[in-house]
């Protein structure tokens, strides 16, 4: 069940990886919640689990707002990330459940931006983190695919954000340096 949960995981994660609009990054981000809460449960890792699944909530309202192309109010930001917090404080384990917390808040920061380059470096930051739990909790196919999801983000943040140039600041980089030519 453990194995399969994990494989699954991978496929979606991958899929949501190259997807160029944000809404259709988050509706794969959501399911692939779902699956991560199951497996967490497997695992005997509640409250990553349970963080799981104030993220799927979360993940689906902000895929929502990215469809209809509006901004979520800053209120249901810290809404969300105040949960996470109480979540991990309410079911905490041990120090490990950290990870997930920190990892999770990154997420929720980049998934609220409009700026897919914000989103991309969160989920690098979210992807490190889980590398780094499921690795202690011996998720280690998780684990794998979490690494992979880590260098596709990379891949993907270099393609869609840097050689497109799809970065304010790349571009003004780029501009200054056509005006000095």
């Amino acid at each position: 069940m453990q194995i399969s949960l994990q494989i699954l995981s991978a496929i979606i994660i991958v899929l949501g990886i190259f997807q160029k609009e944000k809404w259709k990054m988050l509706a794969y981000y959501t399911i692939n919640n779902v699956v991560f809460c199951a497996m967490y449960f497997s695992f005997g890792r509640t409250t990553a689990a349970y963080i799981c699944i104030v993220a799927t909530i979360r993940t689906f309202v902000f895929m929502l707002y990215a469809y209809k192309k509006l901004k979520p109010n800053v209120f249901l930001l810290i809404i969300f990330e105040t949960l996470f917090v109480v979540t991990t404080i309410i079911t905490w384990q041990d120090a490990f459940d950290l990870l997930p917390m920190f990892a999770i808040l990154a997420s929720g920061f980049g998934s609220w931006q409009n700026n897919k380059t914000v989103l991309r470096v969160s989920y690098i930051i979210n992807t490190a983190l889980y590398v780094i739990y499921k690795a202690i909790i011996g998720a280690y196919i998780a684990m794998v695919i979490e690494f992979t999801s880590f260098v596709c983000n990379i891949i993907g943040l270099i393609y869609y954000c840097i050689l497109k140039k799809e970065t304010p600041i790349l571009e003004k980089i780029f501009k200054w340096k056509k005006q000095k030519q």
